[in-house]
């Protein structure tokens, strides 16, 4: 039956193939009598070690293999499992004479009640990561073996209510074509490894079960999220048209892997990598970078009932800075408060969250949380060039706050014999226009800035982006934006002091010459837009970046510098 499936872009790419439905088994009869509590804990640890174990193997495999980022996934969970909070709340229910599979499963889907009940996507997102430790562990309890693709046929476009991350690792990306699921975003550990994979995904398309049967012909576009299913000729030739000019648009853009960020005269642009896990880290090495640019640490704060212990970041912060490839590693505090809301983490409810206790304020309003990120930072220093980022700056009082904080972890960690890098470079962002108009101030004070266009725009045009009454009226072209980036790069330009710009402006071919125009020469973005962002930096001489930025800077409506760039944008 044709049809057409909306969902959400996951992965880019388009994938034409036949449909092969999949339906996880139901892990049921956790219920039963217990009789010998030694006998039942025994049976919960031990099926915690087969799990961790057969994680751990898989890891060792994808690992000899390259694929580092679906290794990292599940060497996640079997730390996940193991955590002491989490072990203690099992066997606590287990104590009362509750079946270890019973016990799992009402501790586990109490975690995942906590993660969906959170404003933001990245941590409604973690609640599937959950929910596949526990149903890993289910399965050696109950002895029901594990998800198996092996015998799929070519060109299989694979459907599901939602595929777990360790499901995802069991594909095969030279047979699988694409993928259609009913559930997940984005952040989503599941389209994190389809991206890893190069597998065209499409995500959120809420009836593909309902509609979808074996066999049926299937094509996913993976860039505008939609799936047609059974097209007509005229759909299939435009689709396969399509596949091959974005086969081709790829292709090209193979040309830039690990190769220098250039304009079109030579001059060199450092191109970091944003973050948000040790997978995307991954992945931001397999096409090259030249640092971290944005290590956003709240995903450590994720994956869990409660906060990590200063050993456990200091480990994650420590891999990050001997990375293969090397280069700085900028680690964000935790950004916690406002749309983040992290289990282990608890406030007071607020009218208004995203201008109330988040980010630095929250930092500073809970100094033990923070001291123990800090001694993990300064550890990780010694291992490599760590540099700390402070997010939502508004005042110098406020990093002079945290400074204090940092001279109390080094005092610490000298009494503790501990070796650590001493003065870390300390940056803040410019996601204010309160830090954007004291930008001056701040260079007395700090090494380095980061510009996050994301949030800058946001509180310069007073525009929620995600509330979507008002969210057409978010825009980065906006000339606002334009004269207070402006105004921020020749202050900090003025101080001496290096400056990179994150967020997706420059991820945004359209507005690639503008940044060049200001002067700038870093960027961050995320790991999937470095081959973009590299070609459409080679597109542009900063002498033609400042001409079409004074053009734009003269113009007075968004529209009107939207429709400038579009007449001038240049493609691969």
């Amino acid at each position: 039956m044709k049809m057409l499936l909306r969902g959400i872009a996951a992965s880019p790419g388009i994938g034409i193939g036949h449909a092969l439905v999949y339906r996880a088994v139901n892990l049921n009869s956790l219920e039963r009598d217990v009789g010998d509590l030694e006998d039942e804990y025994r049976r919960y640890r031990n099926a915690v070690e087969r799990f961790c174990t057969l994680r751990e193997e898989k890891a060792a495999q994808l690992k000899a293999v390259g694929a580092e980022t679906r290794a990292a996934i599940l060497l996640a969970q079997a730390e996940m499992i193991k955590d002491p909070y989490l072990a203690g709340q099992v066997e606590g229910r287990i104590a009362s004479y509750r079946s270890a599979e019973a016990a799992l499963d009402e501790v586990c889907g109490s975690v995942v009640r906590q993660f969906l009940r959170a404003e933001n996507e990245l941590t409604r997102e973690r609640a599937s990561d959950i929910r596949d430790v526990r149903d890993g562990v289910l399965r050696q309890l109950l002895g029901v073996p594990e998800v198996d693709f092996s015998n799929m046929e070519p060109d299989t476009i694979l459907v599901a209510d939602d595929l777990t991350p360790s499901a995802m690792t069991a594909l095969d990306p030279s047979i699988v074509a694409g993928i259609v699921l009913c559930r997940g975003g984005r952040a989503s550990h599941s389209a994190i490894l389809a991206r890893a994979m190069g597998i065209p995904t499409v995500v959120g398309a809420i009836d593909a079960l309902a509609w979808v049967v074996n066999g049926e012909t299937l094509v996913v576009d993976g860039i505008q999220g939609e799936a047609y299913l059974e097209p007509d000729t005229a759909e299939m030739a435009r689709m396969q048209e399509y596949q091959e000019r974005y086969r081709k648009n790829r292709e090209s853009l193979r040309a830039f892997v690990r190769k220098q960020a250039r304009t079109a005269d030579g001059d060199i642009v450092q191109l970091m990598a944003t973050v948000g896990s040790e997978s995307e880290g991954f992945l931001a090495d397999e096409d090259g970078c030249d640092g971290i640019g944005l290590l956003r640490s709240e995903f450590l704060y994720l994956d869990r009932p409660s906060l990590p212990k200063e050993e456990e970041q200091f480990q994650v912060y420590r891999r990050f800075a001997q990375r293969k490839a090397g280069g700085p590693v900028v680690i964000r505090t935790l950004d916690a408060g406002g749309d983040k809301r992290m289990p282990g983490l608890s406030w007071d409810w607020e009218k208004n969250p995203v201008l109330g206790c988040r980010a630095v304020r929250l930092s500073l309003a809970y100094p033990d949380i923070s001291k123990v990120q800090i001694r993990a930072l300064l550890r990780a220093g010694a291992y490599g060039d760590v540099r700390i980022l402070l997010p939502l700056v508004t005042g110098l009082d406020e990093v002079r706050g945290f400074k204090r904080l940092v001279e109390e972890c080094q005092a610490e960690l000298e009494e503790r014999g501990e070796p650590f890098r001493a003065g870390l470079p300390l940056g803040v962002m410019i996601e204010t226009v309160a830090a954007a108009l004291t930008v001056d101030r701040f260079a007395q004070e700090v090494d380095f800035f980061s510009i996050g266009t994301n949030d800058l725009t946001q509180y310069t045009l007073a525009v929620d982006r995600d509330n979507a009454r008002v969210a057409h009226l978010y825009s980065y072209y906006d000339p606002a934006l334009l004269r207070l980036l402006k105004w921020v790069v020749r202050r900090v330009q003025e101080a001496g002091k290096p400056v990179c710009l994150c967020g997706q402006a420059p991820a945004d071919p359209l507005f690639v010459p503008l940044l060049l125009g200001l002067g700038l020469d870093c960027f961050s973005v995320q790991p999937m837009s470095l081959l973009a962002a590299r070609g459409s930096i080679s597109l542009w001489t900063k002498e033609e970046g400042r001409r079409i930025l004074e053009h734009a800077l003269g113009l007075v409506t968004e529209a009107e510098v939207h429709t400038l760039l579009e007449n001038c944008v240049r493609r691969i």
